[in-house]
């Protein structure tokens, strides 16, 4: 009976070495694969232009060069267009998260006529393609007169509907008793989300915040629409400019690469 338990228990743990090696080398091979792409761009950037596009691929550049980055760096402004990313996107994170968490404060742990059908109208806004948004959002600003200004690029994220829904159903899942408990206490609505709510909730904000960076980050239409000077260009479309000002009919991808690097 003790060897037929020592064999099952061998018999176990070699299964499971098997199945961890099996998964580590299932994820370096789509880790290889995902970042064939990043390692293409980093080495084509480092090449000459006639260089780029041969077949087949050279991964090792022959001549080596660093022409293409001191290009980017003398034509364009690209520590401006850094610059504007961080503030936009940074200043849209902060701004979306104190927003977020009041309203899910409201819709997830009080009770006001309404405040369903006001959560299924956010929801709703899903279905919404962020396209049909832009005509009317290009024409409030514009009466407004804050296009072209950090204003106009920050204030479109706040009002972010997936994280809205993420954080009303995480604070849900906290028993009511403990918001009663610290309002018998004394402690007011603010004072439960913020010292209660809150501390607890460090899950669901920081996967909040990654989402609005992102989005606000990688933002490319709008920006383009309501943007038009090197003053408050964000570097998705700082980098589109880079085939705008190509000579001629040419592109110059060696150029185009070094800015995606940086």
């Amino acid at each position: 009976t003790t060897e037929r338990r020592h064999f099952t228990l061998n018999r176990f743990r070699l299964s499971h070495i098997t199945q961890r090696v099996l998964l580590y080398a299932s994820l370096i091979v789509v880790g290889v694969v995902w970042a064939i792409p990043f390692v293409w761009i980093v080495v084509s950037s480092l090449k000459v232009e006639k260089n780029i596009l041969t077949y087949p691929v050279r991964w090792i550049p022959d001549p080596f060069t660093l022409e293409n980055y001191r290009e980017v760096l003398d034509r364009f402004p690209i520590d401006q267009w850094l610059l504007n990313s961080f503030i936009v996107s940074f200043s849209t994170v902060l701004l979306s998260l104190i927003a977020v968490c009041l309203g899910a404060y409201a819709l997830a742990r009080m009770e006001f006529r309404g405040r369903k059908f006001v959560y299924m109208l956010i929801l709703a806004s899903f279905l919404l393609p962020t396209d049909v948004t832009l005509v009317p959002l290009f024409l409030g600003f514009s009466k407004l007169k804050v296009l072209d200004s950090y204003f106009s690029l920050i204030s479109v994220g706040i009002a972010d509907a997936f994280n809205l829904f993420l954080l009303t159903q995480f604070f849900q899942t906290f028993p009511k008793e403990l918001e009663d408990a610290a309002r018998i206490d004394g402690c007011s609505r603010l004072g439960v989300l913020r010292h209660m709510l809150l501390p607890l909730s460090k899950p669901a904000l920081v996967t909040a915040a990654l989402f609005s960076f992102f989005t606000s980050w990688n933002n490319f239409t709008w920006p383009l629409i309501a943007v038009d000077s090197d003053a408050h260009r964000t570097l998705p479309v700082g980098i589109a400019t880079f085939i705008a000002a190509a000579e001629g009919w040419a592109t110059f991808y060696g150029v185009i690469m070094a800015g995606a690097v940086i």
